[in-house]
């Protein structure tokens, strides 16, 4: 696991990266942690419930990205990758102390919207690690929340299952716990349009009702139909508040779109004076997602 200073964050971390590539000691496999604390705090901070061993948690925890999507598998070759393409933008796992040592789950915080800088839990481990440092070129511009982390992840084809909440069209005042399954059938399209980039993103999603009340109506598929429409509607405002927060908050193409532009120039040459990351702030988004929800594994499947 590597850290870095907040001060090299401002001025750029490329020689440090650089020079970690080639250290043999280093994996290209090792996570790159950001955090507001000092390493040494943080470090100290950290306790793991299931492992006696530090270095054992810090292996094992950024592989819950796969089924929850809000923490990210930032690795040391992938940040080197970003740092030298083209056509994307790099990040780090978000890392920070957690100051609310006092245990009360009633005022607990959606942790959707949170980031670990935000110190949003109470109780549990003295540390978080969820969320994305994004960064352009090799600074730092910015903090992503976990429910932003979940769209980066689904983009990048790095989650197989999450869980998420969407209005209860039957109760308009309460909401549905869905755990969602992405089906990765079609990557992004990108177009050139009067010089801007046109990006149409297409997402499945085949939904399950993670708990339901015993007078639920869930079973009926009228209602299903229903709730797979609130789940497309929420979901789309979620991605396309993401993708242009990425765009002309943060001007950084983390999700790589810039590699499925590369079929609109005929050669190199035409890409480069196209100048992607430049032009990257002036792209239009069209988001279409297709989410089917279905009840519970037992009533649907017996």
């Amino acid at each position: 696991m590597l850290f870095f200073l907040k001060k090299l964050l401002i001025i750029g971390i490329s020689d440090e990266i650089y020079t970690l590539t080639n250290d043999p000691h280093v994996r290209p496999s090792t996570n790159i942690i950001v955090s507001k604390n000092k390493a040494h705090d943080y470090l100290e901070s950290t306790e793991s419930p299931l492992e006696n061993l530090i270095t054992k948690h810090y292996e094992i925890f950024p592989n819950s990205s796969k089924y929850t999507g809000y923490v990210y598998d930032a690795t040391l070759s992938g940040f080197l990758n970003d740092l030298v393409s083209p056509t994307s933008e790099p990040v780090a796992i978000l890392g920070g102390i957690n100051s609310n040592t006092e245990v009360n789950n009633d005022n607990a915080t959606n942790v959707t919207n949170m980031k670990s800088t935000d110190t949003s839990f109470v109780g549990g481990n003295k540390t978080e690690n969820f969320g994305i440092a994004v960064f352009k070129d090799d600074k730092l511009v910015g903090e992503l929340t976990a429910l932003e982390t979940l769209c980066l992840s689904i983009l990048q084809k790095k989650v197989n299952s999450f869980l998420i909440q969407v209005p209860d069209s039957e109760n308009p005042n309460e909401d549905v716990d869905l755990v969602l399954y992405p089906s990765y059938k079609k990557n992004p399209e990108v177009k050139i349009v009067n010089g801007s980039p046109y990006i149409t993103v297409d997402i499945y999603f085949i939904g399950r009702i993670y708990s339901m009340k015993a007078d639920s109506k869930y079973v009926d598929d009228k209602v299903l139909e229903d709730l797979s429409s609130e789940a497309n509607a929420y979901l789309e405002q979620i991605f396309r508040d993401y993708l242009y927060r990425t765009s002309t908050e943060l001007r950084a193409d983390i999700n790589d779109f810039g590699k499925y532009a590369l079929k609109n120039f005929l050669t190199i040459q035409d890409s480069e004076n196209y100048d992607w990351q430049a032009n990257f702030v002036n792209s239009v988004f069209k988001v279409n997602i297709d989410v089917s929800v279905k009840s519970g594994y037992i009533v649907t499947e017996t």
